[in-house]
């Protein structure tokens, strides 16, 4: 097997396939009011949700039901991230978010499969 000559080469050489990054498929910021966060992609393997507020909470869910009470909890300055071999189908469905206070910035990289 050749040594691959590049990160994208290392991957899909581990891996089977070439991926992306795709920063913020939808939205840099949440509010008080739910939103979608990241699409449904059968293509994603990997999901990094970041909360850049130095204050308030994001709360996020593969729900549109999602909600301060119920919801995976990303504190100020932290993030989440969701795997394909350690998370499953929920990856690739459609992601919600909502915040603590309006206009929360936040980060998401979706990593997604080259389609060939």
């Amino acid at each position: 097997m050749a040594q691959p000559r590049s990160l994208d080469e290392l991957i899909a050489q581990r891996f089977g396939f070439r991926t992306t990054p795709v920063v913020n498929p939808l939205v840099s910021s949440v509010g008080t009011s739910v939103v979608a966060i990241a699409p449904n992609n059968p293509r994603r393997v990997a999901l990094i949700v970041m909360n850049l507020s130095a204050t308030a909470n994001l709360f996020v869910l593969p729900e549109r039901t999602v909600s301060t009470t119920k919801a995976i909890v990303i504190g100020p300055m932290t993030g989440q991230s969701f795997i394909w071999d350690e998370d499953f189908h929920i990856l690739a469905w459609e992601w919600f978010g909502v915040a603590s206070a309006a206009d929360t910035p936040i980060m998401v990289l979706s990593i997604e499969m080259e389609v060939v």
